[in-house]
């Protein structure tokens, strides 16, 4: 496009040459020229225009100036840094697609690596599951074990220790016969045994044996108080020993057989075993005197007077161990004292 000033240059020039040429001449309108149009524009006037008026017309050369070719150089470089910037920008804008493209390939790539590793920790986490549970079976299988082992080693030592711990029983009675030197009485010495059946020794033993000879039977609210048991020496397994004894005259045993009199043997011996960790052992017993077989105010004699008396277990004060935590203190499965032989 040509532009108004420009227009009105090529105008004024237009008429100055006209005026030169000729005054009557009318002038032709001028018609702007392209850029890109010839240096050099020739107007010819028609031959009808030149015979009737018998003139002939001037050719006219608009030659342009030079502020037209700095104004078309403006243009020009206008014109070329346009295009610079548009294909700067054009080269931008591609630049920018892909590496827009560039950023969501990454985010796609980035939402598949999360997803990967959401599924490698939901793998993990199942896994982490069965081992978890694996232990847990594992460790109540081991606590099984363990407390399977415990209980087994606890049967074993306490089967151990009731197989081979010491057991102090009240194992019969020993009277033996002697004459008084003065008066010639017959009195008898009475003993009760003590045996330990186990297999192993006692420690700590502590034992007494304490007599009743009475003119009634023995009252239920008989307090059985030994006060201070003396100690003993220790007993070994299948031994035994005599507690300490009771004189009484063979008057006192025929009163005992006619029933006038009532005579009772307790005692009680407390012990420990050899095995650490185990409680206080106690055997507790009360036997009396049923009746007698022979002469008691006569000397013993296996062949003349074999004497023996015959002793039953009172109904209380007969226990062992845990037994005794009774209040009735009742003898369990407790058998009769073994006699001892006659005239022994």
């Amino acid at each position: 496009m040509v532009s108004g000033a420009y227009r009105r240059r090529l105008d004024r020039r237009a008429i100055i040459y006209a005026l030169h040429a000729d005054l009557s001449q009318p002038v032709q309108p001028l018609q702007p020229r392209a850029e890109s149009a010839p240096a050099q524009e020739q107007q010819k006037p028609s031959t009808n225009q030149e015979r009737s008026s018998g003139r002939v017309a001037l050719p006219v050369e608009v030659v342009p100036g030079p502020e037209h070719a700095a104004d078309t150089a403006e243009q020009q470089r206008h014109a070329d840094e346009n295009a610079a910037t548009e294909k700067d920008l054009a080269d931008a804008t591609w630049k920018l697609a892909y590496f827009t493209l560039a950023l969501a390939a990454f985010a796609a790539g980035q939402v598949a690596l999360f997803f990967w590793q959401l599924g490698l920790i939901r793998e993990s986490l199942d896994d982490a599951k069965i081992a978890a549970e694996a232990a847990r079976d594992g460790a109540h299988a081991a606590t099984a074990g363990a407390t399977a082992a415990r209980d087994n080693a606890d049967i074993a030592r306490l089967t151990m220790i009731s197989r081979d711990r010491a057991y102090l029983t009240q194992r019969g009675t020993r009277w033996i016969s002697h004459r008084e030197n003065d008066t010639g009485r017959i009195f008898w010495r009475i003993r009760p045994r003590w045996v330990n059946d186990g297999n192993t020794p006692t420690r700590n033993l502590r034992v007494i044996a304490q007599y009743e000879l009475r003119d009634t039977e023995l009252p239920r609210d008989f307090a059985f108080d030994p006060g201070t048991i003396p100690r003993a020496h220790t007993i070994g397994p299948k031994d035994g020993f005599e507690s300490n004894f009771k004189e009484l005259f063979g008057q006192d045993l025929v009163e005992i057989e006619e029933g006038r009199k009532f005579f009772y043997i307790w005692g009680v011996a407390r012990y420990n075993d050899v095995f650490p960790g185990t409680p206080e052992r106690v055997t507790k017993f009360c036997i009396f005197a049923r009746t007698t077989a022979g002469d008691p105010l006569k000397s013993c004699d296996e062949k003349t007077n074999p004497f023996e008396i015959v002793f039953g277990i009172y109904d209380r004060h007969n226990c062992a161990d845990e037994d005794c935590d009774t209040e009735t203190e009742r003898a369990h499965g407790a058998s009769l004292p073994t006699p001892s032989p006659p005239c022994d």
